[in-house]
């Protein structure tokens, strides 16, 4: 190829323009690194501390975030939703379990089993035998998880059929679509990499909603103390709304659905060698006498753990009796006076199956008084 003389200026201003923007994205990167460095991961990851990263949001912290999870020490690893996410105060249950023992909350808010399931399957993805062989996973559940997909899905800002977890897979690149599902575009061994190179796009975005999250607060209204306020008869009656609007049909097929998502998330869980504990969590006496989803849920989830209750590796605990309406801030979500009695609970449940060289000693007379 001629290369004539008047093209050479062009090349030579196009390599300086090049280089240019090479320059300014490092430096770029070098900034946010040092203004917005990684979250340290030594205790654990816990995805309630999102918006306090650069990550902002649980889906983003959990796929971006997830390489301290392939350490092979014993692991419990919580999932679940939003009461999953307030009840349960990592701070409060570290001091209940061994120190050798690794925790980390991965809870969403507003997922359904389907999304638990996809975190499932990121957590595993990241691990070899070993650090399966060595984990457990906690799962809370209650009816309001148990939403169909088509509903909570398929809606107009979104792909059809595209959870939070999916628009992180494909924000930036790191997977594609395809007929078959998601299909990997980083591989692993560069996945840090890749992380750290949109660093300064993922800064840049949590700058403008920090902007606007400010703008908007200063004309917000003060919150109410969680631990004293007190849901109006309207409050109760638009959260029953919204959850018929996310189960639909108040019949037993309802259910199937998300159920038959949880046994297989079930049976790829203990076939990988990990344990699996499920949390049956508890809702304020006012809410389980109202919903007409909670007795149909009881009857399946009963059901659901006669089946697997001989199983190896599978446990469970009935957390249900702690619904008294006072420790409760709203229709599902507990106060935070209370969440130290749900990590006692937990603990306890944890207990028998750690290793022998780790199990839970004391728990309640290491429990600090209520």
């Amino acid at each position: 190829m001629f290369i004539g003389p008047f093209d050479k200026p062009i090349l030579r201003q196009g390599a300086l323009l090049l280089l240019c923007l090479a320059l300014l994205y490092v430096g770029l990167l070098g900034l946010t690194l040092l203004i917005a460095p990684p979250p340290p991961q030594e205790r654990g990851l816990d995805a309630s501390l999102a918006g306090n990263t650069i990550f902002m949001t649980e889906p983003k912290y959990i796929y971006l975030n997830r390489a301290s999870l392939r350490g092979s020490s014993e692991k419990v690893v919580l999932l679940g939703a939003s009461n999953v996410d307030v009840g349960f105060n990592l701070g409060e249950l570290r001091p209940l379990l061994p120190a050798s023992v690794a925790l980390d909350k991965l809870a969403v808010d507003g997922a359904n089993i389907t999304e638990v399931s996809q975190v499932i399957d990121l957590v595993q993805q990241v691990q070899g035998e070993e650090a399966r062989r060595n984990e457990i996973f906690v799962l809370g559940i209650w009816y309001g998880m148990f939403g169909r997909d088509h509903l909570r899905w398929y809606t107009p800002d979104r792909s059809p059929g595209d959870t939070d977890i999916d628009i992180e897979r494909y924000r930036y690149g790191f997977e594609r679509r395809t007929a078959q599902g998601p299909v990997p575009v980083v591989q692993w061994q560069y996945f840090g990499a890749a992380v750290t190179a949109i660093c300064p796009f993922l800064f840049l975005d949590k700058l403008s909603r920090d902007v606007l999250a400010w703008l908007s607060h200063r004309y917000q209204t003060q919150t109410a103390d969680p631990n004293s306020a007190v849901m109006s008869q309207s409050d109760r009656d638009g959260s029953m709304s919204y959850w018929q609007s996310t189960i639909g049909s108040a019949g037993p097929a309802a259910f199937d659905e998300q159920f038959a998502v949880l046994e297989r998330a079930c049976k790829r869980v203990l076939a990988e060698g990990s344990k699996l504990l499920l949390v049956d969590l508890p809702l304020p006496k006012w809410h389980r006498e109202r919903s007409p989803y909670e007795g149909y849920y009881e009857a399946r989830r009963a059901k659901f753990v006669k089946q697997w209750a001989a199983r190896p590796g599978f446990s469970f605990v009935d957390m249900s009796d702690m619904d008294q309406d006072q420790d409760f801030l709203d229709e599902v979500h507990p106060r935070p006076r209370v969440t130290i009695l749900w990590a006692r609970r937990l603990a306890q449940a944890l207990s028998p199956m750690l290793s022998p060289n780790a199990a839970v000693a004391g728990v309640m007379s290491r429990s600090p008084a209520p």
